[in-house]
């Protein structure tokens, strides 16, 4: 396809300069010495390149140069023929010839030169001679901007091509990658088991699909979203950790703010979506909104829009959700991330600080790139890094989504566009663009995370509950992230990124409180999650029969100072969270007890353990619990509920804990 005429004149502008320039070069033939029969046929050439009669222009200009071999003015007009036809090589040919003039190389020449270059993928050639464009004297500012850019992106293609990264594709199975269509815009659950993407269905319009992976890790055959599917295109979503949640791009629908809104629907329990809703304002405005990444936490939304107050093109955004369950002005991520060119398809890491996205503004390969950036505490992102050669090509690349051991990735492509020489494939071969998993470089991965999937039932009767569960970054008391458990089964599934301790508690009116605490201070595991079984215990009417024994509620987030009875600031919450229990529960009484486990003196750690069931009920007394309805006991290390042989077991043996007395 031929360029515009105007991309023609640009490029021939840029080549040709002023012919004052070129007619300082010694050995050059300029128009005011051409022989007039070679000046006749210039003349025509350009004319006919005017016209984009391709043919008749290089004909003339060929006539031209056999009169005179050293006419500047010809040669450059006939590599800007051979440029727009995208026969490079003929065009570098040509300006070869141009720069080796008098032994000093034409500046705009050199420019043309290293354009020619770059296209033919020759990056290290390139660079030089944009250096020695570079060096002019006098240049134009904006003509020194453009070769900087080219300078940049060829330097930073040769280094990636002569160092690439390791890249080993594998097409994931026909069940999802379909013979004859599309498939791309990948999201998972935190598990990997539930996959939802988008398909092009017949080259007509994109639909949602699902995939469930089973125990033995077969994929089931992707059926559409019939629920959440409409006759416009469907595609660009995000599912929550727990995949109850999906947040997702809608385009021409009916009430919506711009041409694509976000929009967001919860998973019902016969596995059908309920009817979609607008995000509204402030996340949806009359502009494009699109790309959805929500935060495992639920609590930060990232996408993309092209709001007129961004940098260019589109840019990345994100809001956080408010305490009603609202979300806040949405934040453009700036500079740093955004440019004056598309930057689309954000994907934020359940490590809590890592972001993938794709864009065409920074330096890369051509085309849309893959690169990483991080949020430091200071909530400044890194410069965002390319995730190199061959992950990223001149082709387009994008929606890059990373599982949860911050190593495994997913991403569509087309097998022509990965600059590999072989990819793991089926028996089948897939539509255009299929969908594949691979390994990122240890550069590029984000940290690693897990997992808690709990399920909470009442402990007498076995019935699931309903129940809410916090967790908090025990840091600083700052709640981190709200789940309930579902009805049906009462389960729930949290993120937790590692760094970082965690205090859970689970509660549910009509019950004693849950509490947990994970230290994720060693590098977590997204293979070995936390299996929880919660069994919250019924709070009985004092007259109430009951046939099964009480047993004590361990409070895992009291802590105390090493050796000692003093309580930690960060035991307040817990200890608050108890006397209101018994507030609520006038008749209540309970014993607080205490244990250590087996290191020491055992006469020792049975005075520290009486002492600091003490201070607990010390601490609700001081908060008006009346004293006759508490108790205190210490244990010692009498009665552990681990073994001692390990730093787990004892961890866990040393604890306080409280027990309904009536």
């Amino acid at each position: 396809m031929k360029l515009p005429l105007v991309y023609r004149f640009f490029f021939v502008f840029l080549l040709i300069g002023s012919t004052g320039v070129l007619a300082k070069a010694q050995t050059a033939t300029t128009r005011e010495k051409a022989h007039p029969k070679a000046l006749k046929d210039f003349d025509a050439g350009v004319q006919a390149s005017f016209a984009q009669q391709d043919k008749d222009a290089i004909r003339y200009f060929e006539s031209a140069l056999k009169r005179e071999p050293k006419f500047a003015d010809a040669l450059l007009e006939l590599s800007a023929v051979y440029y727009d036809q995208g026969n490079f090589a003929e065009a570098e040919k040509y300006l070869e010839r141009v720069v080796q003039f008098s032994g000093k190389a034409s500046t705009e020449g050199l420019y043309g030169l290293a354009l020619n270059e770059i296209k033919q993928e020759k990056y290290g050639e390139a660079v030089p001679h944009l250096d020695r464009y570079l060096k002019t004297k006098n240049l134009r500012e904006d003509r020194r901007e453009a070769a900087e850019r080219f300078r940049a992106e060829a330097a930073f293609r040769d280094m990636a091509m002569k160092n690439p990264v390791d890249f080993d594709l594998v097409r994931l199975p026909e069940e999802i990658n379909s013979r004859e269509d599309s498939e791309y815009l990948p999201s998972f659950t935190a598990d990997e088991n539930t996959l939802v993407f988008a398909r092009n269905v017949g080259g007509r319009q994109e639909d949602f699909f699902v995939s469930y992976r089973d125990d033995t890790g077969s994929w089931s055959p992707a059926q559409p979203i019939s629920s959440l599917n409409t006759d416009e295109n469907d595609a660009g979503q995000t599912l929550s950790a727990d995949g109850n949640l999906m947040v997702f791009t809608g385009c021409n629908r009916k009430g919506g703010a711009g041409s694509c809104d976000l929009y967001y629907s919860t998973r019902l329990a016969d596995g059908t979506w309920a009817e979609p809703r607008n995000m509204g304002a402030p996340i949806n405005t009359k502009a494009w909104e699109s790309q959805p990444s929500l935060a495992p936490n639920g609590n930060l939304l990232f996408f993309a829009s092209r709001r007129k107050e961004g940098h260019g093109g589109s840019d990345l955004y994100a809001s956080g959700r408010t305490a009603d369950g609202g979300w806040t002005e949405p934040l453009n991520l700036g500079p740093i991330i955004n440019t004056p060119k598309d930057d689309q398809s954000p994907f934020f890491h359940a490590d809590g600080k890592t972001l993938y996205f794709m864009s065409l503004g920074h330096v890369g390969m051509g085309g849309f790139d893959l690169y990483k950036t991080e949020i430091g505490d200071d909530n400044i992102w890194t410069t965002p890094q390319n995730l190199g050669y061959p992950i990223n090509t001149k082709n387009n690349e994008g929606a890059l989504v990373v599982a949860l051991d911050g190593k495994t990735a997913y991403f569509a492509t087309d097998n022509e566009s990965t600059g590999i020489d072989s990819i793991q494939v089926g028996s089948q071969r897939s539509g255009s663009t299929d969908l594949f998993q691979f390994t990122l470089p240890p550069a590029a991965r984000a940290g690693v995370v897990t997992y808690v999937r709990a399920k909470v039932v009442n402990a007498e009767t076995n019935e699931p509950i309903a129940a809410a569960a916090l967790f908090t970054n025990a840091a600083n008391d700052k709640p981190y992230l709200k789940r309930r458990a579902d009805a049906e089964k009462g389960e729930f599934l949290a993120v937790l990124p590692s760094g970082k301790t965690y205090a859970l508690t689970v509660e549910e009116p009509g019950y004693l409180f849950y509490s947990d605490r994970f230290a994720m201070v060693e590098p977590a595991s997204a293979e070995k999650p936390f299996e929880l079984l919660i069994r919250l215990q019924p709070i009985k009417e004092e007259a109430a029969p009951t046939t099964v024994e009480a047993k004590p509620i361990v409070l895992r987030n009291v802590l105390f100072e090493t050796a000692s009875a003093d309580l930690l600031a960060q035991s307040t919450a817990e200890l608050d969270r108890l006397k209101v229990l018994l507030e609520e529960n006038a008749t209540m009484r309970i014993r607080i007890q205490g244990h250590t486990d087996n290191v020491g003196d055992e006469s020792a750690n049975l005075s520290l353990s009486t002492r600091r069931a003490e201070a607990v009920k010390s601490y609700l007394i001081s908060n008006g619990i009346d004293a006759g309805r508490l108790e205190s006991k210490g244990f010692g290390e009498s009665s552990p509920i681990e073994s001692n042989d390990t730093d787990e077991g004892r961890a866990l043996n040393r604890r306080t804990e409280f027990l309904v007395l009536g």
